[in-house]
């Protein structure tokens, strides 16, 4: 942008430094319609940068939720397949107890 103004200026100073009345507008037309093209260029693609960083943070976003929804699901699995072994643990805590007070009991079962 700054570029395209200093541009502008030194064509438009040239313009006047050197040319009729009639030049001199005419160069000051031309440098005011590519003042409005650069800025009309330079909001195009401001406003493609905005979309294009609003897409990224959608895409970041269902990113997330899913790997949240795959995280709770794992969460859910190992819950249950501990609660699983705890259980199992339990019942042969139990029966290795039942088993020793049989044993020093003589009703050992055979």
């Amino acid at each position: 942008m700054r570029t395209i103004l200093i541009v502008s200026a030194a064509v438009l100073g040239l313009s006047l430094a050197a040319c009729s009345k009639p030049a001199q507008e005419k160069a000051a037309t031309d440098a005011n319609a590519m003042a409005e093209d650069a800025g009309a260029a330079m909001n195009n693609a401001a406003d493609t940068a905005s979309e294009a960083a609003s897409n990224a943070g959608e895409a970041m976003t269902n990113a997330a939720d899913k790997a949240g929804e795959a995280m709770t699901s794992a969460a859910d699995k190992a819950g249950d397949a501990a609660a699983k072994a705890g259980t199992e643990m339990k019942e042969g805590a139990t029966a290795a107890k039942d088993a020793v007070s049989n044993a020093m009991s003589g009703d050992e079962k055979k």
